[in-house]
Parts: structure tokens; C-alpha cells; sequence
């Protein structure tokens, strides 16, 4: 244990004298050490990731161009003066279920886990945002409490607007907060498309007996050295699911919104077809348990959306090697 918090100080010195290259293989001895240590593995990349953003190396970020063409340039002043600048550090929380904040959110740099939280307890993945969306409209537009949870996934630079900032400016610009409303809902309508073109977990689910390793990737896509190991599950065009062993509770919020590369373990076709493909944990839920809550470790079902789905026949052939 002191082995690893002295490592995490020396990654988190490294990355801030912006020796990233350095940083990244002292990232890899960590995992070498203790390949289940996910909190502090999970913690050690966005550590690197939180000074790449503030090194001026953080990729994508948000284009204004497309809210300009919506309002004037004195409206667009008005609205871009109204907002609140902010960052917010790896896995906090932005907006929690229940809330009433009337505040509309601009990603910057970043992403963010939109989530829920069902009567069980378990923490269900509605969306991931990134840079160029917003989030928040009911609450800001029809007055209403937040009906999901918002959180970091990395290190996330936003742009906020209260609305109270924006009603003061009504009376110079009467028609912003209309325009605004539609602008906001087209960007929201756009994704909700992207959505329904994968969201396929719905549809048939085949059983697998495999083995699985989900690698755990960070924002850029590259893999961090974390990798949970899966057994059993079932696959359907949309996704797929298995059953993994966790030590600690806090890391199924980490994992949760996570881009993940699943390979599968076997020999027999379905691994072949399936193996690289990339998603996002959009759920976990706890497996019943002979241990009680002194059982060192909890079984969980990860839940995984596919970036792009499987294809029919690639799933016609999955089925007949299932059989």
C-alpha cells in the first residue's frame, strides 16, 4: 500500500512538470504492481489527463460557430457574458437527482456521465456528454428538479449559465432565451437520433461461455493498463454483458460512463466476432451473495453499449455458434 501511494506521487509530480511520456510508464508499473487496484489506477490517469488539459494538449473542445449562427453578435455577447467558466476535478458531482438548479451546461473539454439511480440502488448510464453538449434543459427551461445525476468522467471544463443571469437580460434581448431553447433542443434531438441508431440491447440476447477482458481506455481512446476479467454473459447487437469481481464499491461509480475495449478470452467464433469492439459501461448491478457484506469481494453484471452495432449476419453467426 505504501509502495502505490508513493507511486501515485511521483505520476502526480511527473504530470505536472508535464514529463507525460514519464508519466505514462509509471502509470504501467502501477498496474504491474497490483493490475485490482482500479480506484488508484483510475486515479493516476486522470491525474495525467488533468494536467494535459492544463497544458494546452486536451483535443476536442466546444465550437461557439454553431450558437452564433443562431443569435446576433450583440445577443450572443450577452449570453457568452451571462456564463460561468468552471472545472470540475475527476468523478465530482455536478448536479445530484432532486436538485433544484436552474443552470444550463455547455461541455468545454471533457465528458460527463448522465445517470439514474433505480429502487435498488444501482446506477444506470442515461447518456455520456462531451465537448459541444449541453445538458440540463428541463431544469432550466420548464422549471423543474433534476430528475437524474450528473458527474465528471476525467477532469471536465464547462461553461454554465444560471437562470438568473439570463433573465436579466430579457429586457435588451427578448427574443435569447427563446432562441436559445432552440438551439439547445436541436442539439438534444440530433443525439437522441445518434442514440436510437445503437441503443439495440433491447433485442435478442444470446448466452456466452467465455471469458472476457473489458480493458478500461481513457478520453483519448488508448488503453490505461486496467483490465476486469469477465466470466459468462450474453451479447445482443447492441451490447453485452458479464459478470466481474469488485473489491470496492466506489470503483462501480468510476467504471460507470466508461469507454471500454471488450476482447473475449475463447477460442470459438463468437470471440472472433466480437473481440475489439469498443462502448461505454452504461450499467452495474450487484449479484446476489453468499458472503454478506464481509465478503471481501462483490459480484456485479457490467452492462455494455457497443460504439457501433454488430451486424446482422455477424450476429446470425454469433447465434450458430452459440447453438
Amino acid at each position: 500500500a505504501v509502495a502505490k501511494e508513493l507511486l501515485l506521487e511521483l505520476i502526480s509530480t511527473v504530470a505536472c512538470l508535464r514529463q507525460f511520456d514519464q508519466a505514462e510508464v509509471l502509470c504501467r508499473r502501477l498496474v504491474e504492481i497490483d493490475p485490482l487496484a482500479l480506484d488508484n489506477i483510475i486515479k493516476a490517469n486522470e491525474m495525467v489527463e488533468e494536467q494535459r488539459i492544463a497544458a494546452g494538449d486536451q483535443g476536442q473542445t466546444l465550437n461557439w460557430d454553431e450558437v452564433c449562427d443562431f443569435l446576433s453578435t450583440e445577443e450572443f455577447n450577452a449570453f457568452y457574458s451571462a456564463m460561468e467558466h468552471v472545472r470540475y476535478a475527476p468523478d465530482e458531482n455536478i448536479v445530484l437527482q432532486g436538485d433544484l438548479r436552474q443552470q444550463l451546461f455547455f461541455i468545454n473539454k471533457g465528458r460527463v456521465k448522465i445517470f439514474c439511480r433505480d429502487p435498488h440502488g444501482n446506477d444506470i448510464l442515461m447518456r455520456t456528454a462531451g465537448p459541444g453538449d449541453v445538458f440540463g434543459l428541463d431544469s432550466f427551461f420548464k422549471e423543474s428538479v433534476w430528475t437524474v445525476n450528473a458527474a465528471s468522467v476525467g477532469t471536465v471544463d464547462a461553461f454554465v449559465l444560471p437562470r438568473e443571469a439570463l433573465l436579466k437580460c430579457q429586457d435588451d434581448f427578448p427574443a435569447l432565451e427563446s432562441k436559445l431553447q432552440v438551439f439547445c433542443q436541436q442539439l438534444v434531438e440530433q443525439e437522441a437520433v445518434e442514440i436510437m441508431a445503437i441503443d439495440r440491447r433491447g433485442t435478442e440476447r444470446l448466452s456466452f461461455s467465455d471469458r472476457l477482458a473489458i480493458a478500461v481506455l481513457d478520453d483519448q481512446g488508448k488503453e490505461t493498463g486496467t483490465v476486469l476479467q469477465g466470466e459468462k454473459g450474453d451479447v445482443s447487437i447492441g451490447g453485452i454483458s458479464t459478470t466481474v469481481r469488485l473489491s470496492h464499491k466506489r470503483t462501480v461509480r468510476l467504471l460507470l460512463g466508461r469507454k471500454v475495449l471488450v476482447r473475449l478470452l475463447g477460442g470459438v467464433p463468437v470471440s472472433q466476432l466480437i473481440s475489439g469492439k469498443s462502448g461505454f459501461v452504461v450499467a452495474i448491478y450487484a449479484q446476489p451473495q453468499s458472503g454478506g457484506e464481509s465478503a471481501p469481494y462483490v459480484y456485479y453484471k457490467v452492462h455494455i453499449q457497443f460504439d457501433h452495432p454488430l451486424q446482422e449476419a455477424d450476429m446470425e453467426a454469433v447465434a450458430a455458434a452459440c447453438n
